[in-house]
């Protein structure tokens, strides 16, 4: 928590100007928010949409592990002079969390690829859908950590993190994201009035085996 703050302070000393007005307000509430369970296709989707680098900002794994300017700055620094050493790093923390050839098969895992926004709050806030899976007695979980309980806390994070998000990266594009958050789409309005929603359904039947 010390070192996240510090962090955090940083930011808003090197880059202060993410508290937005103007054009690049605009830019953020026009969102593209693509909605959907776990395994229904959103990845591709959401990947496919990212390619449109003209248009659209998306958050990469590391923009979401790592939510600060500064930290982002010196890492993508690192990805386009020496993109070997971040490729080790990525290998090193794929061996770290037990994601095998098959799982990355399956849903590929890649530091500077697009992906759901719900890794900011399950890393830093412990209330994604994935979050549940690390505790062995699922009523503590519901109990204390649950996205109802700190929803205003966990979404004024997110809006903060799409904020940096714009101004860093975004230049004249318009923010695009993935969220397993459908619970919070009302939430969503209002953050981000203009934004436009994309909802994806999958058979249940599907779903299941994948």
């Amino acid at each position: 928590a010390p070192v996240a703050a510090w962090l955090w302070l940083t930011d808003e000393i090197l880059f202060s100007g993410y508290h937005l007005s103007g054009s690049n307000a605009v830019l953020l509430e026009d969102a593209v928010i693509i909605l959907s369970v776990p395994r229904a296709g959103t990845t591709s989707f959401h990947r496919a949409l990212a390619l449109d680098k003209q248009r659209f900002v998306t958050p990469c794994m590391l923009d979401l592990y790592f939510p600060f300017c500064c930290i982002q700055t010196i890492l993508k620094l690192l990805a386009r002079n020496f993109p070997q050493t971040l490729h080790t790093v990525e290998q090193f923390l794929k061996r770290c969390h037990n994601i095998t050839e098959e799982v990355d098969a399956r849903h590929p895992v890649q530091l500077l690829g697009a992906d759901a926004d719900d890794i900011l709050l399950g890393e830093w806030h412990w209330v994604s859908t994935g979050s549940v899976r690390t505790f062995p007695v699922p009523e503590y979980y519901l109990k204390h950590y649950r996205l109802c309980g700190t929803e205003a806390r966990s979404l004024l994070l997110h809006q903060r993190f799409c904020q940096k998000l714009v101004h860093c990266d975004g230049g004249r594009r318009h923010l695009l994201l993935r969220s397993h958050l459908s619970p919070c789409s009302w939430q969503f309005q209002q953050l981000y009035p203009g934004a436009q929603f994309v909802g994806i359904a999958r058979n249940p039947r599907d779903v299941w085996p994948s």
